[in-house]
């Protein structure tokens, strides 16, 4: 899962060919400059179509976007 959600971020944030070198602890929210407000509401509505979920308002925080793991984790809890 962590893999899968780094190569959609990189797409969506176009950073492929960055030096970020992306990891499940990479930090999201304020360590990643492409990753503004506007590319955050891209990123979501990607996820969600990419893995078939959806996200409730109250799963939108800063302790399950903090990292790519803790987002890997929540998107595996709403496979379920």
């Amino acid at each position: 899962m962590n893999q899968m959600l780094i190569i959609l971020l990189e797409e969506v944030l176009n950073i492929q060919n960055s030096n970020y070198n992306l990891t499940k602890d990479s930090l999201l929210l304020g360590s990643i400059p492409e990753l503004d407000s506007q590319m955050f509401v891209k990123v979501l509505s990607e996820i969600e179509k990419k893995f078939n979920i959806r996200f409730d308002d109250d799963e939108i925080d800063a302790n399950n976007f903090k990292t790519i793991g803790s987002l890997a984790t929540l998107i595996e809890s709403k496979k379920r």
